[in-house]
């Protein structure tokens, strides 16, 4: 279940906070292949190389350590991308509407 995975996932951050090796190369792993799949995406679409990324998931918001390497490897892939401040309070929905703009407009609404 979702809470199992979870509570697997609690127990690897407080591992890797506490600088535990194992744990955080649990978590540069995974961070490497959720860069992975990233990656593929942005390579389907070039104007994605220069763009904003959002990043949403409870992994982000509880494991500076799988933020960093996540960012690092993409920053290592693509050096145009940015990850803006404010990035939590952002959703999927509100990043798809920026591309819309950015694509069929002139630019970006300041609606959003």
């Amino acid at each position: 279940t979702k809470q199992h995975v979870a509570s697997f996932a609690r127990c690897c951050i407080e591992a890797a906070e506490a600088r535990d090796e194992a744990a955080l190369r649990i978590i540069r792993q995974q961070a490497e292949e959720l860069a992975d799949t990233t990656s593929a995406l942005i390579r389907q679409q070039a104007e994605f190389e220069e763009s904003d990324l959002v990043w949403i998931g409870s992994i982000f918001k509880h494991s500076p350590d799988f933020r960093k390497a996540y960012c690092d490897s993409l920053l290592a892939r693509y050096p145009q991308l940015r990850f803006p401040e404010g990035n939590r309070e952002r959703t999927p929905a509100h990043g798809a509407a920026l591309l819309a703009c950015k694509l069929f407009t002139d630019g970006v609404s300041d609606l959003l």
